[in-house]
C-alpha cells in the first residue's frame, strides 16, 4: 500500500478576509482541523509550512489537500505498520 506525500502549495493556504496589513494567512489540516496562521508573505508561509512538515496526502482510500505534521506522521506509521490492503 502506497501513501503519496507532496508539498503543500499556495492553493492550500487561505487569506483571512480582514482589513489587516499585512494579511493573515491560514492553513488547516483536513484530518484533525488544526490551523496554523501567520502574517508573513504568502510565499514565505508556504515555504514555512513545508519545512514544518505540512503535506498533501493521497492514497487509494483518501485524498487530503493539507495535513499537519502530526497527522502525516500518524498516517504514515499506520500505513507502514498495518499494511493496509488496496
Amino acid at each position: 500500500m502506497n501513501l503519496l506525500t507532496q508539498n503543500v502549495t499556495s492553493e492550500q493556504v487561505t487569506t483571512a478576509p480582514m482589513r489587516c496589513v499585512p494579511p493573515i494567512h491560514n492553513i488547516k489540516c483536513d484530518c484533525c482541523k488544526h490551523i496554523d496562521s501567520s502574517r508573513v508573505a504568502k510565499s514565505w508561509f508556504v515555504t514555512f509550512s513545508n519545512n514544518q512538515g505540512w503535506r498533501q496526502l493521497n492514497s487509494p482510500h483518501f485524498e487530503f489537500d493539507s495535513v499537519c505534521p502530526r497527522c502525516v506522521q500518524e498516517l504514515t506509521e499506520f500505513y507502514q505498520n498495518k499494511q493496509v490492503p488496496a
